[in-house]
């Protein structure tokens, strides 16, 4: 699969080069609008409220700047991925006709995704808060750092138990150019088949993110977030994508083309 995924890159260069555009926009946005560290304006003394709500201002700027650049690049970037696994080559041109027949489609999934998401925050804020008050009122502050811990690890398993079974409907929607819901379906089924390999999939993604919390515990408790080794950390995930994605679409292709075996076999 990792051989497949290098030959289908080296044939492609033009994938590359958008996916590598892609990545040092997101970067880019990050540094000039996140702050540096989210606690300098948590100080009791000299609270520059001004400061205060347009760093709020700033970042919510970016999450729509980021949530827009995303949300037209992958339809044009998927596409050229299915165009290149199917016929084997691709092309710059198939980057805008990928935003032109699936960006509606793309649209209505990152919604409905962004609903999952935020039913699943407030089922988590439900379990956090009483846990919380229960240690703010004890007067044990070691006790919300063994809470953080717990509810990262208690998302991040959730998340790798549950995303193996929506993970492929994003390479069916561009690969068999179906609907939203017919997608999801069948990108559900193809997860159940594969759904170790996308597990150790996941895995690999998150590795990064979970030895820099570990490594940079300190920095990260302190509201610390623009710094020289997050610029590595996003760099990082940036290349570890850009073998994943196309990783995703040829697990997706192998799993349609074992199913249209089977199908033939029984006729």
């Amino acid at each position: 699969m990792i051989k497949n995924v290098f030959n289908l890159l080296r044939n492609n260069p033009v994938i590359i080069a958008f996916h590598l555009i892609y990545e040092l926009l997101l970067i880019l946005i990050v540094v000039l609008l996140y702050p540096t560290n989210m606690n300098q304006f948590m100080g009791n003394e000299n609270f520059d409220i001004a400061a205060y709500f347009m760093m709020l201002i700033k970042m919510l700027s970016a999450c729509g700047l980021l949530f827009l650049i995303s949300i037209i690049f992958m339809p044009g970037y998927g596409h050229m991925l299915s165009e290149a696994i199917i016929q084997g080559k691709t092309s710059a041109k198939s980057f805008l006709e990928g935003i032109n027949r699936f960006f509606v489609r793309f649209l209505l999934l990152t919604l409905l995704g962004t609903a999952a998401a935020f039913a699943f925050s407030i089922i988590i804020s439900i379990i956090l808060v009483p846990i919380t008050m229960i240690q703010v009122i004890g007067g044990d502050p070691s006790g919300l750092v063994y809470t953080s811990v717990f509810i990262t690890i208690l998302i991040l398993l959730i998340t790798i138990l549950i995303i193996p079974f929506v993970l492929l409907c994003i390479p069916s929607i561009l690969m068999d150019d179906v609907k939203i819901f017919q997608g999801i379906k069948i990108g559900a089924k193809a997860g159940v088949k594969n759904y170790w390999k996308l597990v150790i999939i996941l895995l690999t993604t998150y590795l990064p993110i979970i030895f820099y919390q570990i490594i940079y515990y300190d920095s990260v408790a302190q509201g610390e977030i623009i710094t020289p080794s997050y610029i590595v950390l996003l760099i990082i995930c940036g290349i570890i994508s850009l073998f994943i994605i196309p990783m995703l679409f040829l697990v997706y292709k192998e799993y349609r083309m074992k199913q249209i075996d089977n199908d033939n076999t029984r006729f």
